[in-house]
């Protein structure tokens, strides 16, 4: 039988991660406006005439792509541990006899 303390401790565990997440997203979606806007003033102002402009610009390219590729397999490593913890907590909750 469970005790209304685990439960109300978990649903605030949950509400936090909840909050954090809807953070995270919005963080997200800010950074990529703000990079899209500079992306677009760098299109804009950039010398594609010039091999120094087109190198530098190769190379910058070539570091947000791998800062991109590292941001997206950390968040499916959290993702895929916060699945794993609320699944835990529901095996907890459906457990007969827990605490």
């Amino acid at each position: 039988m469970t005790s209304p303390a685990p439960t109300a401790a978990s649903r605030a565990a949950l509400d936090r991660l909840d909050r954090a997440n809807r953070r995270v997203t919005q963080t997200i979606l800010l950074a990529a406006a703000i990079e899209s806007i500079l992306l677009v003033f760098v299109l804009l102002v950039i010398d594609f005439a010039d091999p120094l402009h087109r190198l530098v610009f190769l190379l910058s390219m070539l570091t947000y792509c791998t800062l991109a590729l590292a941001i997206v397999a950390l968040g499916a490593h959290v993702s895929r541990v916060q699945e794993r913890l609320l699944t835990a907590l529901e095996l907890l909750r459906e457990a007969p006899g827990a605490r």
